[in-house]
């Protein structure tokens, strides 16, 4: 199986274990890192996602990748939470975090840029709009958007 498939299974088995859990699945990634393949799951909750929460699904996890053969090499699994600088990826994303900070690469050059960064104002009918902290507007389209992280704001 190519590592896209293997994501989309694994999306597909872990969904339902996190939707059990009250959880979220935030992001995966499947990658060969030192010679070694590693799948990385990141999970939220409300109100943060504790070590805790990250070992009991990492069980779970394992477990049903195993049963289901979806892995038939070896691999490293890690869970964990998605960090401050969380990936956004669903307009759900930026709408739950209107009115943060966010640093976006597009996937194609836009008046001449690729990076964006600014506050998120809103993110309707797959439009996401931006304050870039100068008072400009900024319209991006989710299909446009090939990265998209929170910005750390340190600032109390």
């Amino acid at each position: 199986m190519d590592p896209g498939s293997i994501l989309d299974r694994v999306a597909e088995i872990v969904r339902p274990i996190l939707d059990r859990e009250g959880m979220e699945l935030v992001d995966l990634q499947y990658r060969r890192e030192q010679g070694a393949w590693v799948l990385r799951v990141f999970i939220d909750k409300p109100g943060g996602t504790a070590l805790e929460d990250c070992v009991q699904i990492s069980r779970r996890i394992e477990d049903v990748i195993e049963v289901e053969d979806v892995i038939s090499h070896r691999y490293r699994l890690e869970v964990s939470s998605p960090g401050l600088d969380r990936v956004l990826k669903k307009e759900s994303d930026f709408r739950r975090f209107s009115g943060k900070k966010v640093r976006i690469l597009t996937r194609q050059a836009l008046a001449g840029r690729r990076n964006f960064k600014g506050k998120i104002l809103a993110c309707e009918q797959g439009e996401v709009v931006l304050d870039d902290l100068q008072g400009n507007l900024i319209r991006l389209s989710l299909t446009l958007i090939e990265k998209a992280r929170l910005e750390v704001d340190l600032t109390p």
